[in-house]
């Protein structure tokens, strides 16, 4: 803060008082922003690390509302939200609620584009599992990735080869 308030006088030295006004709350502004970003980026770790103590626990109420806290705190990045849903439906799957760990899986692929790879793939899922799922969904997964699609780019369209094509208008 000491630099901003230097860096201020500096810059009232060479220019009018309007701009120097302009300029300290300009940087004001940008230093609250880094700040919000670090603290995001530090209460994500937080819940991250909170539910994974409670996973190994088998605490898995307490785990899955961790994760959660997580996803409400990181917004913006779709393949860490990816893989924390991965997490939750491991915790409901574990507790014996198959039923709320396939929704969950569904939501991630027509919400956030999780491919057939992803959760065959995920070291955090039951193998057999996957494998239970993507069966118990194959006939409606091209139409869950329609979904993604679409929100994200309204002109395009999954094709059964999983390739891009443009809707007719």
């Amino acid at each position: 803060m000491l630099f901003l308030t230097q860096f201020c006088f500096h810059i009232n030295a060479i220019s009018n008082k309007t701009d120097y006004y302009e300029i300290k709350l300009l940087l004001l502004f940008l230093c609250c922003n880094a700040i919000h970003f670090s603290y995001a980026n530090t209460s994500l770790d937080v819940n991250i690390t909170l539910a994974e103590r409670y996973k190994e626990q088998q605490k898995y109420t307490k785990a899955i509302s961790y994760y959660i806290k997580a996803i409400k705190s990181d917004v913006g990045n779709e393949e860490q939200i990816r893989s924390i849903y991965f997490d939750i439906a491991d915790c409901f799957y574990k507790s014996g609620k198959r039923n709320m760990a396939i929704k969950v899986l569904k939501f991630s692929i027509y919400r956030y584009g999780t491919v057939k790879e992803d959760i065959l793939n995920s070291p955090k899922l039951d193998k057999n599992f996957s494998s239970f799922v993507l069966r118990l969904i194959e006939d409606k997964y091209d139409s869950y990735r329609n979904k993604y699609v679409s929100r994200m780019k309204k002109n395009l369209k999954l094709t059964n080869d999983t390739s891009y094509a443009v809707k007719p208008f």
